[in-house]
């Protein structure tokens, strides 16, 4: 009976880390002429990375990424590319957290921040502003989930 309780256990952990991993999430976005358009889901998880891909014959555009709590990526975009936003961590009284670096002189005291992955939970919503004559932004989000 208790190999049959462990076996159980096993097989429920290994379940568990199958749920878990990273995921994508396509936002396919229609921007006719110089304007702007956006498109939302509901996603949870941290962000890992966004790819960009520009339509033939925009000049730039600008993307921006954000929940209703705060924007967690925006950039002016000329070309397809992949980006990876971070965010600085915080301690508990709220200020920034920092670290002191080495060199090859040995301690610096340079205040370096920690960052880490932008998280998301509940309707995320990516945004176009357009400069150009393009059509279909397609801006794919990567997030852990």
């Amino acid at each position: 009976m208790k190999k049959f309780g462990a076996m159980l256990v096993t097989l429920g952990l290994l379940a568990s880390v199958g749920l878990a991993g990273m995921d994508d999430k396509d936002f396919n976005i229609a921007v006719v002429g110089s304007t702007t358009n956006s498109a939302s889901y509901v996603l949870r998880g941290e962000l890992n990375g966004v790819y960009v891909n520009v339509p033939a014959g925009t000049l730039t555009g600008t993307v921006t990424v954000a929940t209703a709590h705060e924007t967690l990526f925006t950039r002016a975009i000329t070309a397809d590319g992949m980006y990876r936003p971070r965010v600085t961590t915080h301690t508990t009284s709220g200020a920034a957290a920092t670290f002191d670096a080495y060199s090859n002189t040995g301690m610096v005291a340079n205040a370096q921040s920690w960052y880490n992955k932008p998280a998301m939970a509940g309707l995320v919503t990516v945004t176009v502003v357009q400069n150009g004559a393009g059509t279909n932004w397609v801006v794919t989000l990567l997030y852990d989930k």
